[in-house]
């Protein structure tokens, strides 16, 4: 005899959708209510046509806004850090705005400069990006250049 049981979800799949909401958002053309906390990164991928889409916390923006600057904490081994490394051309979203730009890995010094403003400026999204990226959390130096030899940090400059 079957019995049957009713399952739910387990609290990994829930939270990998409550991740993923934000791009659903951003699908939607409902960007603007994220507003510029996040960058919808969009990269074309290998020769099958394939996308890549990947949420990117912004830490910072020029006044000009011919530049932004955004925070992952994804592995170097993701797909999408990848192609962007063999072709930097990418589209980016900010709010409504979308536009093209070319991505660059800030090097370290920049990474850990940007970084400190963000831990001195918003201390608990530096400590989400700590937890999220698997990092001791220590609010000194060691923990700081730790974060910026973790974390991936971009300049995404806007093209005309």
């Amino acid at each position: 005899m079957a019995v049957s049981v009713k399952t739910r979800p387990s609290v990994r799949s829930r939270l990998h959708r409550t991740w993923r909401l934000p791009l659903w958002v951003y699908r939607w053309g409902l960007g603007c209510f994220v507003g510029e906390h996040l960058l919808l990164l969009s990269v074309d991928g290998n020769a099958e046509g394939e996308q890549h889409r990947v949420l990117l916390d912004v830490i910072g923006k020029e006044p000009d806004g011919s530049a932004y600057y955004a925070v992952s904490t994804h592995e170097e081994s993701a797909p999408w850090y990848q192609t962007l490394l063999a072709n930097p051309q990418a589209t980016i979203v900010v709010g409504r705005r979308r536009y093209r730009a070319r991505a660059v890995r800030l090097p370290f010094e920049d990474a850990l400069g940007w970084l400190r403003g963000v831990a001195w400026e918003q201390p608990l999204a530096f400590h989400d990006f700590v937890k999220m990226a698997c990092l001791p959390e220590d609010d000194g130096e060691a923990g700081l250049e730790a974060a910026a030899r973790r974390l991936l940090v971009f300049k995404f400059e806007v093209l005309s």
